[in-house]
């Protein structure tokens, strides 16, 4: 068995040839070698992004050693302008989420006018990480403090009952309000 041959690498000169026709063919001739003339194209874009961020970083220090001291405060007031618009837009954005978590958690707990009534007196921020999501731990915390988890369906009175269960109306209410 004969060891594979190293494909060759292109070198940074090195462009496809074509012949008239315009198809790439290698050197040598005969049928065009696709896969070689990918990997130098693609090499060459890999150095111009590379180059690319080189004269990036090259401009923005050069436009920054060149400007005034106003136009410093000016770029410096953009940037704390848009940082501050950032934090407000994830916090409205962290707000409607609290908002739509509270009312998955509590879907089954309360009626809708309940929960309605619940959200206009919570401050969502209060529910928000550091990073602008909703903290779920806290919710569901929350939820349950407010909405303590049904036992399921309510019991309606009927079949057969247990020694001892009460029987009169105000008994039924303090035990389904766990009094």
């Amino acid at each position: 068995m004969t060891a594979p041959t190293p494909e060759p690498q292109p070198s940074e000169g090195d462009e496809p040839q074509t012949d008239p026709t315009g198809s790439a063919s290698p050197a040598g001739g005969g049928a065009p070698d696709w896969k070689t003339h990918a990997r130098s194209w693609e090499a060459k874009a890999k150095r111009s992004a590379k180059d690319l961020e080189t004269l990036r970083a090259e401009m923005t220090t050069l436009r920054q050693s060149q400007m005034s001291d106003a136009e410093r405060a000016i770029a410096q007031a953009r940037t704390e302008g848009e940082a501050e618009g950032r934090k407000a837009a994830l916090t409205l954005a962290g707000q409607r989420l609290v908002e739509a978590n509270v009312r998955a958690i509590l879907a089954g707990r309360r009626e809708q006018g309940e929960v309605d009534a619940l959200l206009e007196g919570i401050d969502a921020t209060r529910f928000l990480a550091s990073d602008g999501e909703p903290d779920l731990k806290a919710l569901t915390a929350w939820a349950d403090r407010v909405a303590p988890k049904g036992s399921g369906f309510p019991d309606l009175g009927q079949g057969r009952r247990p020694v001892g269960a009460p029987s009169d109306m105000n008994s039924l209410i303090r035990r389904a309000a766990g009094l």
